[in-house]
């Protein structure tokens, strides 16, 4: 009884080891004038709900697409949002016409290059080298 209740325990511990780990960082295009933002404020601009940084630029979320693990991530441990639910707030949006269309990218090197070239960009990205042109935003 004890030698089965050990081997499920380690397999326990090694299916939970074994979920891939990564760091997500927020990122915006280098002319938005925002070094750290407030989780609850992050909450409000990828739900859509938050749509101009203080100088009154509009704000473009950039998401990766929704079957992509990073968006999972990035929905659930970052902004605490189920991603079903930031697809619906974008599906409502899009049905009223208040935005045109979702930006979705498949690559960190796609959300990079869109946040980089689109003005009042916002996104997220699994791995950042200081070389990019891009700024991390961080929360508190």
């Amino acid at each position: 009884m004890e030698r089965g209740l050990f081997i499920n325990l380690l397999l326990a511990v090694l299916l939970i080891c074994s979920q891939p780990v990564f760091a997500i960082d927020v990122i915006v295009n280098p002319n938005v004038e925002v070094s750290a933002i407030p989780p609850a404020q992050l909450r409000l601009i990828f739900s859509g709900k938050r749509r101009t940084w203080p100088d009154g630029t509009p704000v473009r979320v950039v998401f990766f697409d929704e079957r992509s693990p990073v968006h999972a991530r990035f929905c659930k441990s970052i902004i605490q949002i189920h991603p079903r639910h930031i697809r619906r707030a974008w599906d409502q949006l899009l049905f009223t016409g208040s935005v045109k269309h979702r930006l979705t990218v498949s690559s960190d090197k796609e959300m990079i290059e869109s946040v980089l070239t689109i003005p009042g960009a916002i996104g997220y990205v699994t791995e950042l080298s200081s070389k990019e042109a891009v700024n991390a935003i961080s929360l508190h």
